[in-house]
């Protein structure tokens, strides 16, 4: 029984499969049939590349030029590409567990750095306000302190945003 080459349908140049020795009634109308004289060298070829390396050139498998296996690999990190930021932006967004967690986190990091910026621009406002060193440090020692915080303190900041419902969505 023959081998067959199977192209990709609608499209006779892109390789889709290789399967040896079946009935030509089971072959189907998007493949070539291998003649006897090209078998071997066809079935090492097949071995031998990886799969999206190899095009269809005279009904035959061809290795792809290395501008071809390079397009090929940047088509298939932008593809990639793509599917990870997709898959980033739908775990932010949704109603569930991971999401309404990831969403309740990321706004506790929020609200820290925003405190972190308020106490930015009330020591610039100090410092333009201060008539002298001594005033700027009676200004700046009238702020509290912002303490460290602790895993329990965050632990308890999310499942405050959770129970709000503030970042249900």
């Amino acid at each position: 029984m023959p081998d067959y080459l199977y192209h990709v349908a609608g499209n006779t140049s892109k390789f889709d499969k290789y399967i040896a020795s079946i009935d030509p009634s089971q072959a189907g109308s998007n493949c070539f049939e291998i003649a006897e004289a090209n078998t071997s060298s066809q079935r090492s070829l097949v071995a031998s590349i990886p799969t999206k390396y190899l095009k269809i050139v005279n009904s035959l498998a061809a290795e792809m030029t290395q501008a071809e296996k390079d397009a090929v690999d940047a088509a298939l990190a932008a593809e990639n590409v793509t599917t990870v930021r997709t898959g980033a932006k739908n775990k932010i967004v949704g109603f569930a567990i991971d999401q309404v967690i990831l969403r309740a986190l990321a706004d506790v990091i929020k609200d820290e750095i925003n405190i972190m910026r308020q106490r930015d621009r009330d020591r610039s406002a100090d410092v333009a306000a201060a008539v002298s060193l001594a005033d700027l440090k009676t200004r700046w020692a009238l702020r509290s302190s912002l303490d460290d915080r602790t895993l329990a303190q965050l632990k308890t900041a999310i499942n405050n945003k959770i129970d709000s419902g503030s970042v249900d969505s």
